[in-house]
């Protein structure tokens, strides 16, 4: 069994995050998808903006391969002067890679130059947190890419309490293939 994860980049917080998430082959739900989004504290700093763990959802895929992320405001009262940024996203399927938008996937031959395709990814993370999105996981092929798949797997930094459905996932997948975190 191997799986699906992928980070997304980091935007005001706002939401909530729509999706439905989809075999990028076949088009069919995904259900039992274990997603993760991760949000962070961004406090000024002398030279640097300071980056910490602020909070996580854990949320599985329902029947539909359905997910809604709950909306965050921009501050956070805990911690003042501090922005909410995130989420980031990680997405954990067995047998699947890394997760995309199906509208920027499938245009990926058209979008050549790296600018259009900033472009597009930019436009599908806002409707991500409006309307929703179809996002797509692509089938690991053998078990050679799902070896170097799981390698990659992690969520460093969140207490492992936090998203107790991803790290076991995620330790299983590593001891099926002997890959040591």
């Amino acid at each position: 069994m191997a799986a699906a994860i992928g980070w997304a980049l980091s935007v005001e917080a706002n939401g909530p995050w729509k999706a439905q998430i989809v075999d990028a082959d076949t088009g069919r739900p995904l259900e039992g998808v274990v997603v993760v989004a991760i949000w962070t504290a961004r406090s000024p700093g002398a030279i640097h903006p300071r980056s910490e763990f602020y909070d996580v959802d854990e949320l599985v895929s329902d029947a539909d391969g359905r997910i809604v992320i709950p909306a965050r405001g921009a501050t956070a009262p805990s911690k003042p002067g501090a922005a909410i940024v995130g989420p980031q996203i990680l997405m954990f399927k067995a047998g699947y890679g890394r997760w995309g938008f199906r509208d920027v996937e499938t245009r990926r031959a058209e979008l050549k130059d790296a600018y259009a395709r900033e472009e597009a990814f930019d436009r599908e993370w806002a409707k991500f947190s409006a309307d929703g999105v179809v996002i797509v996981l692509p089938r690991l092929r053998d078990v050679r890419e799902r070896e170097r798949f799981v390698f990659t797997l992690g969520a460093g930094g969140i207490p492992e309490e936090r998203i107790p459905r991803f790290s076991d996932t995620v330790e299983r997948e590593r001891r099926l293939f002997g890959v040591r975190p």
